[in-house]
């Protein structure tokens, strides 16, 4: 008797998630179809999940009308617009790091085996990138479309347009033309820095000069008021004298050793 009190006290008192169905079914719980919360009486789902699907359908709607979930222009061929692709593409990196740096397959699964030697991921998957590689390749092969940055190829061109066609070294004209800017960029970056410094040295060697006309050539001259030197013949046209005057007032104003260090670098450059 003792047990059937017992037992009818508990089933008047059922625990809404943890409790048997059919005490659920007697205090009127519905669950979500899709998370199996409990969802409100009358209710498919549950207010995650509404909320969830509207927010899809929003998404769905504006890539269908060419923008990405934050409004922006979306990308050609991409499902993200420009700001969405680098805040993805940082994310997947740093967790790709990471995994390297604790020495295990760089593949975004979670696979917890160790890396193939010299390489970032494990046999199983080199094999299955590799197999998504070539089913890519034939894909874009298909539709006629560069393996490497996917634009359209022209007539008579097949696998690689002419940009990323690989050379006799090994590297592509793209990863040359680059290369080619980086370079310029640095060396671009080192002369203004040079010459940053050099007209900071003039200056300090124009402020103990009195007179006020050989001052104006030499700034003229060296191109500290504007982005460029000027030549010889430019700067004796405007004063009214010869290039070999200009060159001698330079050389007496700024010193046989800086002006010797301007003719170099001219040179150099």
């Amino acid at each position: 008797m003792f047990g059937q009190k017992h037992s009818a006290s508990h089933a008047t008192q059922p625990d809404p998630f943890l409790g048997s169905t059919r005490s659920r079914e007697l205090e009127g719980i519905h669950k979500c179809a899709r998370c199996a919360r409990p969802s409100a009486d009358g209710m498919e789902c549950c207010r995650v999940c509404k909320r969830n699907q509207r927010e899809r359908l929003v998404r769905l709607t504006r890539k269908a009308q060419g923008f990405c979930s934050c409004g922006a222009k979306l990308v050609p061929r991409k499902a993200c617009c420009k700001r969405c692709l680098g805040n993805n593409a940082t994310r997947t990196r740093c967790r790709r790091n990471r995994r390297i740096s604790a020495r295990l397959c760089a593949y975004l699964s979670g696979c917890q085996q160790t890396p193939v030697p010299k390489r970032r991921m494990c046999r199983e998957h080199l094999d299955l990138a590799a197999k998504h590689q070539r089913e890519r390749n034939k894909m874009m092969k298909a539709l006629r479309l560069c393996i490497m940055c996917s634009r359209q190829l022209p007539t008579g061109r097949n696998n690689y347009c002419l940009l990323c066609k690989p050379t006799r070294d090994g590297k592509t004209l793209l990863q040359k033309r680059r290369a080619r800017q980086r370079r310029d960029q640095e060396l671009t970056a080192t002369h203004a820095k040079r010459r940053s410094q050099q007209n900071a040295l003039i200056e300090t060697i124009l402020l103990t000069t009195s007179n006020s006309r050989q001052v104006a050539i030499v700034r003229m001259r060296c191109g500290i008021d504007s982005d460029h030197d000027s030549t010889l013949d430019d700067v004796g046209n405007c004063f009214g004298i010869s290039g070999e005057r200009v060159r001698q007032i330079e050389r007496a104003v700024l010193g046989v050793s800086l002006h010797r260090l301007r003719v170099n670098e001219r040179i150099a450059l």
